[in-house]
């Protein structure tokens, strides 16, 4: 009977490592604690091998492994039934709307798969000691999860936080030794990071190291943090919502008329240049600037004096959208997953942007601002580097 129930529950924990690996991406952000069952599994996995066959149904070993199969089983019918739910209403919805309502079906799985891996860990207790196999089965380490792990970020856990998977004072010795190594981080990003590593405002657990540096890389890209009021480690959850609320609000903003006017009037200063002549589009823009600088300098303003002023407004309308694209689209995996569903603002649109507003915003800066052209490409506005990189 023993031989029998080993290798139902060897036979459920193959099927549950195969679908987790299989979504590993999606769920470390979506329900994390599906990584914390994975590891028990894990665990359970390596006692298997060590249970008498010859068990009978009264004892104690025999009731833990039935136990453990009720568990596995429930979590395998869970999983298949969120995936089913997922895949048919992210169809159904598409991304935008689907990640901003799926926070509420995955905050019920996120507190079952809790559930069941704090019940998993409880029966492997009971049942490492039963068997006399001492400590190497029943805690789980971070060699368990060493493969999702950079060689540099396990090395620099393991040097600095241990083989634990947890430790009181983890985020204390990493953000301290982080420091150390790779330069002083302002008391922003230090706060962007904690909220995205520690989850559920906790201290830092390796699950959490994993998070951090699968999205934003090790050494950390604290370029690519999200801001301060989105960096919540629930933003899968409640952050998702926030996002979807800001990628519709962009979208309503770039079909607004205040935006289709400024469209009209930059295309309008540039009628009859060849949009494929920088020089000729540059000294367009540099015509615009001279006008700006006349204009405030008039007593009494033309209509050209007004039409370039209303034409600064345009340029400042458009870059700013773009701007706030780009903030978007860094938060994350969800934002760029949401801003790809809807194919928005399009590559037509964001070549128009770098053809016609870049030259712009280069004769305001040397010829209304007077500043130094040799700084340009340090001083010019980071969005212009993000379109093309993402082009």
């Amino acid at each position: 009977m023993a031989q029998l129930i080993t290798g139902e529950v060897a036979t459920l924990l193959r099927e549950i490592f195969i679908i987790i690996e299989q979504r590993a991406d999606d769920w470390v952000n979506v329900i994390p604690e599906a990584l914390v069952l994975k590891n028990q599994c894990s665990v359970v996995d390596a006692i298997l091998p060590h249970i008498d066959t010859g068990l009978d149904e009264d004892s104690l070993q025999y009731r833990c492994m039935a136990t453990i199969k009720t568990i596995l089983e429930s979590a395998r019918d869970e999983i298949e039934e969120f995936i089913r739910r997922d895949t048919k209403e992210r169809h159904l919805l598409g991304k935008v709307f689907w990640n901003s309502k799926r926070v509420f079906l995955a905050t019920w799985y996120r507190e079952s798969f809790k559930n069941k891996s704090d019940a998993l860990a409880e029966s492997i207790r009971d049942i490492t000691m039963y068997m006399n196999l001492g400590d190497c089965f029943r805690k789980v380490t971070v060699d368990h999860v060493k493969d999702l792990l950079s060689p540099a970020s396990y090395e620099f856990w393991m040097k600095h936080v241990g083989s634990n998977v947890s430790d009181n004072n983890a985020w204390a010795i990493f953000i301290q030794q982080y420091q150390i190594i790779y330069g002083r981080l302002s008391e922003d990003m230090i706060e962007s990071i904690r909220r995205v590593a520690c989850v559920n405002g906790t201290d830092l657990t390796v699950y959490g190291f994993i998070r951090i540096t699968k999205e934003y890389g090790f050494p950390i890209d604290v370029d690519r943090l999200p801001p301060l009021p989105l960096s919540n480690v629930v933003m899968s959850e409640e952050g998702r919502m926030e996002i979807a609320k800001m990628v519709m609000s962009l979208m309503s903003d770039f079909s607004s008329k205040e935006m289709h006017q400024s469209f009209i009037r930059v295309e309008l200063w540039y009628k009859g240049v060849n949009r494929e002549d920088k020089d000729a589009l540059q000294k367009r823009a540099d015509e615009w600037a001279e006008c700006i600088v006349a204009s405030r300098n008039a007593e009494h303003k033309t209509e050209l004096h007004l039409a370039v002023e209303e034409l600064d407004y345009s340029r400042k309308t458009i870059s700013l959208f773009y701007q706030r694209y780009m903030v978007i689209w860094r938060i994350g995996r969800v934002s760029r997953e949401m801003l790809s569903d809807v194919d928005f603002p399009g590559k037509a649109r964001i070549r128009s942007f770098l053809r016609y507003i870049y030259p712009l915003d280069y004769a305001n800066y040397r010829i209304v601002i007077r500043q130094d052209p040799a700084k340009w490409d340090h001083r010019s506005p980071k969005v212009y580097k993000f379109l093309k990189e993402l082009l």
